[in-house]
């Protein structure tokens, strides 16, 4: 079964898998207005954050690389197992929060949608890139992960 990888205003990445040579995902392109958002959880509670780890649990059983996870670990990319393999990037960029003495970048999720059709959306708001110190540089980011089928958004 190939599942499909769809970038919106974002590029995904996967580091030291092979992923697309083993055709489990294919990426797609396509366009869309960005929208943050509205009533998620925070992952940071307004703590400043660099190379975070937060794990949460998913809300149903996603299936990555043959392989059924109920949790994720999030930073400034997420990945599904302890061992740290098959990361996922929704920007390939090493992200840290824009404060100085609390955050401007919140990181924060959403369960939407019913038992059968839900999905997890990860977002990173107005995150900044390691080594670069201008506040005018930053992306709004979201990731979502589907379940049923296993889709990666």
């Amino acid at each position: 079964m190939v599942r499909r990888v769809v970038a919106i205003m974002a590029i995904v990445s996967f580091a030291g898998s092979g992923l697309f040579a083993q055709q489990f995902y294919k990426y797609v392109l396509s366009a869309g207005t960005y929208t943050n958002l509205a009533g998620a959880t925070s992952l940071n509670n307004g703590q400043l954050w660099d190379d975070p780890e937060y794990v949460i649990l998913i809300g149903f059983p996603f299936e990555f690389f043959d392989q059924t996870f109920d949790s994720i670990h999030i930073s400034d990319h997420v990945w599904f197992d302890a061992a740290y393999k098959n990361r996922i990037y929704a920007y390939d960029s090493d992200f840290i929060d824009l404060g100085t003495g609390s955050s401007l970048s919140p990181i924060s999720y959403l369960l939407t949608g019913t038992p059968g059709n839900q999905v997890l959306k990860i977002e990173w708001q107005n995150a900044g890139f390691y080594d670069d110190n201008t506040a005018n540089d930053f992306i709004n980011v979201q990731l979502w992960i589907y379940e049923g089928s296993n889709d990666i958004e």
